[in-house]
């Protein structure tokens, strides 16, 4: 029973051994690890896109300032429908978003 292949074969038909306790702790650790990592990515890039599309619109609106326009009668009067409103709307709105609760920083 000395045999390289009876010795071979005796490992191989030997009865399971206990799992590896340990190395399933840092194999589920790991899991956990990449999940966190996973949701905290999608949520980065969640947050790059919206702060993206709010400047690209930025962006927009003081292009759209800046295009010369036919100089209206009255001086003081901003146009409903004209890119300077757009350029108001913008800047009140982006007021009320930094007004939002719980965003102001502790003192």
């Amino acid at each position: 029973m000395s045999d390289p292949l009876d010795l071979r074969l005796r490992t191989f038909l030997a009865p399971p051994r206990a799992p590896d306790e340990v190395f399933a702790m840092r194999v589920r650790a790991g899991i956990r690890a990449e999940q966190r990592l996973r949701a905290a990515r999608r949520a980065s890039w969640v947050t790059f896109a919206t702060e993206m599309a709010a400047g690209a619109s930025v962006i927009v609106a003081f292009l759209l300032l800046s295009r010369p326009l036919v100089p209206f009668d009255s001086g003081l009067v901003v146009p409903l429908y004209s890119p300077a409103m757009c350029g108001v709307i913008l800047l009140g709105l982006w007021t009320l978003v930094s007004l939002r609760p719980g965003h102001r920083e502790s003192a």
